[in-house]
């Protein structure tokens, strides 16, 4: 930065001088400074300079004064070089050294590094939408949520005029988009991306896909080799640590300037990425996974949607728009076997088995039941299944937890599950040593369920499928590379295993066989970012399940919630005017927090809480 020599300086002289009087104090006054506003100092190596400032009553005493002496902030120091906080594509303050100053007490703008006492004060008086679960990288201030309304512009078919050309008028599905300064073009100098959540890996991949909606307009002088701007997908298979360039089934339109950073499989400078010459309206993007590198092996798999603009470009285009996100995967075939109800609660007085038959004549070592269940059902000790086996002394025999599954809880995968699994879990059970070397062990799966009337369902209301699910059974012995499989049944037709069901005596027997359900079968995942709450800078929102929290103006007719705040309008709360929901598990987590070394931290806020106690609570 340029800097000259100052020739003047304002003197604000306003404290600090004490002195004292052997008479006793009778009355006192205050002597305002009346003297000039900036004092010229001696140029060019500074000097002396006599002010008149104070008017004082002859005779009286001086009891104290205090004087300030402060640059002028504001004065011209002719023209230079400027530092602007977030500025795409210029100077800022994201990139070289500070000493004694930061960055991050007052949203990235240049600072002193405090070493006593930082203050954050936050009203949630100002809020912005917010990407739920989404992550922005790079140049910062580029990537935001929008409605696409409220932008002028002539309409133009689908599009609106705008800087730089067309831009959509509505998101493709829904009402918000994700895109790169809706309003605006992209500015040069830009490398920013918008990192998506973790997407789980289906345990059978089998035409995995991630597909979108886009409206690209990247700058490109022609296609299709303009050597400009580009937009680009990339993934990470390790939670974002590493990422991996990837092509679209019919491939990208264009090749980027060979300065643009090439990632990881692009195979160098200068790659193939989106960018045309025109608007491209809302297109479908596909991108078959299952063959890409580390997807096999993966537990959950994260993209990026990547843009880079030219910093010397003379050109600026409106950029990139992303809607309905989605990753899909045909999975295994289905099929499943159930006891209970698709649409209803299921019913009362059951106690019905379902019987399969394994030869262990040549079993060696542990040996496990495997199977795949996803339960619905009010457990305790009153409704249940059992998984059982035949002994050679005739009796029924079980393998699973007293008082069945659920009964009072669950551990599966390190989480109590007690009348809900919430979809598909993975579940095994040791069966005894004896039975190695019998040749036709007899297997059961039992529902049992008490008999009283409207009580057919798991958890606190009945949301069908209300029962249990039997899918990928399996019988295994011994470990390791000496692992043997005696009985596999993935139920794809109901004659696999030759299984039989029936109620014991007369009791009710509700086991059914399924095609279209089943375990590892069709799954997806999307995002078409309608989750995009109100919250202020920095603050994410987190909700597991349940109603979660939210920001918006008090209420001042509401039949729930808290009186008036002390200050503004707008709080955070979960329910706000109604009552909260059951079985609710939400986070609000607050921006970094800079502790200086060496510091005493405190924080405090007003909070208003009912709930139910011994049940229902928040911590911080």
């Amino acid at each position: 930065m340029s800097r000259q020599r100052r020739s003047a300086l304002p003197l604000l002289l306003t404290a600090l001088m004490l002195f004292s009087s052997a008479l006793p104090l009778a009355g006192a006054a205050l002597s305002n400074w009346s003297g000039p506003s900036v004092v010229q100092v001696p140029a060019p190596n500074g000097g002396t300079a006599l002010v008149d400032g104070f008017e004082l009553p002859r005779n009286d005493t001086v009891l104290d004064a205090w004087l300030e002496v402060s640059e002028d902030g504001m004065r011209d120091i002719g023209t230079g070089i400027e530092w602007v906080a977030d500025k795409p594509g210029g100077l800022n303050f994201s990139m070289g050294l500070t000493l004694n100053t930061t960055t991050h007490h007052f949203g990235r703008e240049l600072s002193l590094e405090a070493n006593h006492s930082v203050g954050r004060i936050d009203d949630f008086e100002t809020l912005q939408r917010d990407l739920v679960g989404w992550d922005m990288g790079g140049t910062s201030g580029i990537w935001e949520v929008h409605d696409m309304l409220g932008i002028p512009g002539v309409v133009n078919g689908t599009g609106r005029e705008s800087s730089g050309g067309l831009i959509p008028i509505g998101a493709a599905h829904g009402r918000y988009v994700a895109a790169t300064r809706a309003a605006s073009a992209l500015p040069n100098g830009v490398h920013s991306w918008l990192e998506s959540p973790d997407f789980p890996v289906p345990s059978v991949i089998n035409e995995l896909n991630l597909t979108f909606r886009h409206w690209e307009h990247m700058y490109t002088p022609y296609a299709p080799n303009g050597s400009a701007d580009g937009a680009w997908v990339e993934m990470s298979t390790d939670q974002g640590q590493t990422w991996r360039y990837i092509v679209p089934d019919d491939g990208y339109n264009n090749l980027v300037d060979v300065s643009a950073p090439a990632p990881l499989g692009a195979g160098g400078p200068g790659f193939r990425v989106w960018a045309s010459t025109d608007a491209t309206r809302w297109t479908t993007a596909n991108f078959n996974l299952d063959s890409q590198q580390g997807v096999a092996n993966a537990s959950s798999l994260r993209f990026r949607f990547v843009v880079w603009t030219d910093i010397n470009s003379s050109v600026q285009r409106p950029g990139w728009f992303l809607d309905h996100v989605n990753l899909t995967n045909r999975g295994a075939d289905l099929g499943t076997w159930f006891h209970g109800n698709l649409t209803d609660e299921y019913a009362q007085g059951a106690n019905a088995s379902l019987v399969f038959t394994v030869n262990l004549s040549n079993a060696s070592g542990p040996i496990m039941l495997n199977y795949a269940v996803d339960f619905d059902l009010e457990g305790n000790t009153f409704d249940n299944y059992f998984v059982e086996y035949l002994s050679a002394a005739g009796a029924w025999t079980g393998i699973t937890q007293p008082g069945g599954i659920p009964g009072a809880g669950m551990l599966i995968g390190g989480q109590v599950y007690v009348d809900d699994s919430r979809g598909w879990k993975r579940v095994g059970h040791p069966l005894p040593q004896s039975l190695s070397g019998n040749s036709s062990v007899h297997l059961r799966f039992r529902v049992l369920t008490d008999s009283f009337p409207g009580s057919g369902y798991g958890g606190t209301a009945i949301d069908p499928p209300e029962g249990v699910f039997i899918d990928d059974l399996e019988v295994v012995s011994g470990t390791g590379a000496n692992q043997r499989i005696h009985l596999y049944y993935n139920f794809t037709n109901a004659s696999q295993g030759n299984p039989m069901h029936a109620g014991i005596g007369v009791a009710v027997d509700e086991w059914q066989h399924h095609t279209n359900l089943g375990v590892d079968g069709p799954s997806y995942a999307w995002d078409s970012f309608e989750d995009a709450p109100l919250v202020p800078a920095g603050w994410t929102i987190d909700t597991v399940r349940g109603l979660g929290w939210s920001f918006q103006d008090w209420l001042a007719n509401a039949t729930y919630g808290p009186d008036q705040p002390a200050s503004g309008t707008k709080i955070a709360g979960i329910g706000h005017s109604t009552l909260y929901q059951p079985d609710t598990w939400t986070h609000l987590t607050s921006p970094p927090l800079l502790i200086p070394a060496g510091s005493h931290a405190r924080i405090s806020f007003n909070s208003f809480i009912c709930a139910e106690t011994g049940w229902d609570g928040g911590i911080l």
